[in-house]
């Protein structure tokens, strides 16, 4: 919904003060418990049903996999950044 919003509407963001709670999140929610590739499926669902940029869309999945890759590469070696 918040894609839509921003890529169909041309919604931006706005500021909020400093101490001004906007939301509160559980870190143990539903949401936390998708799988990295469920999460980019699913993203790339909506972006292609939202008619962005096939090449766009694959290239940010690429990006996203690489991330992925170069994380669990860092934790192998249990380097710190």
């Amino acid at each position: 919904m918040i894609y839509r919003l921003i890529q169909n509407k041309k919604f931006i963001g706005t500021s909020t003060k400093k101490n001004e709670i906007f939301g509160k999140f559980d870190m143990h929610g539903i949401s936390s418990k998708v799988s990295f590739f469920q999460k980019n499926i699913e993203e790339i669902r909506i972006r292609l049903s939202n008619n962005e940029n096939f090449f766009k869309v694959f290239l940010l999945l690429f990006i996203y996999l690489f991330y992925s890759l170069i994380k669990k590469i860092i934790s192998f070696f249990k380097i710190k950044l």
